[in-house]
């Protein structure tokens, strides 16, 4: 296992701090509100709620504004756990409670070799990351106009999995290469790559 200073350690961790404490939250609003009227909002304004949330999340300083931060955190966390009360109704518990489970073994071992990796390698991905979600982004959308082709269902599902799996990757050794290098660190903005990386993997596993 890697050894870092006392500085990038407790930055490490406050990161991981952050994204456990959302995946409980998203996990414990969703169950609050699946009975809530607020799950039956225009998908246009919870969209943009989210995006708003995630943003102001993004914008306000963690060092000059900690409150500020913290609450437009948790209401992206909630826009969040809106989001994912549908699946709840869908679906079943139990599977709904197996793919928590494979959400998090994912997630468990995928950062564990990311985190142990000899060489910062699963950094030089960005790129073929990046034309990868552009190219999921226009999957989801031809899946609009065609719902009911398998082969982009396909697509969107698998290659979904492997693409945020990859992007598991990357952001972990990313974190770690901002907490060893940064002047000023932000957990909270970090910790945001990995738990919209842990949401798209939990969804494909339901």
């Amino acid at each position: 296992m890697l050894m870092f200073n006392p500085i990038v350690q407790d930055r490490l961790r406050k990161t991981m701090g952050y994204f456990s404490g959302a995946c409980m939250a998203t996990g414990g609003f969703t169950m609050m509100l699946r009975n809530s009227r607020l799950a039956y909002m225009n998908p246009w304004a919870m969209l943009a709620l989210s995006v708003g949330s995630m943003v102001g999340t993004q914008l306000v300083s963690y060092e000059n504004n900690w409150a500020l931060k913290n609450m437009l955190f948790t209401g992206f966390v909630g826009t969040m756990s809106l989001s994912m009360v549908p699946l709840v109704h869908m679906y079943a518990m139990p599977v709904i409670y197996d793919a928590l489970l494979a959400t998090g073994v994912t997630v468990g071992s995928l950062g564990f070799v990311a985190y142990n990796a000899p060489s910062e390698q699963f950094l030089n991905w960005g790129g073929p990351l990046a034309l990868g979600l552009g190219g999921m982004l226009g999957v989801s959308l031809l899946s609009m106009v065609y719902p009911n082709s398998p082969a982009l269902y396909n697509i969107y599902l698998y290659g979904g999995l492997a693409l945020f799996s990859a992007f598991l990757l990357y952001d972990t050794q990313h974190v770690m290469m901002r907490a060893k290098t940064d002047q000023r660190y932000d957990p909270i903005n970090q910790s945001l790559h990995i738990y919209m990386d842990a949401i798209n993997l939990f969804v494909r596993f339901v």
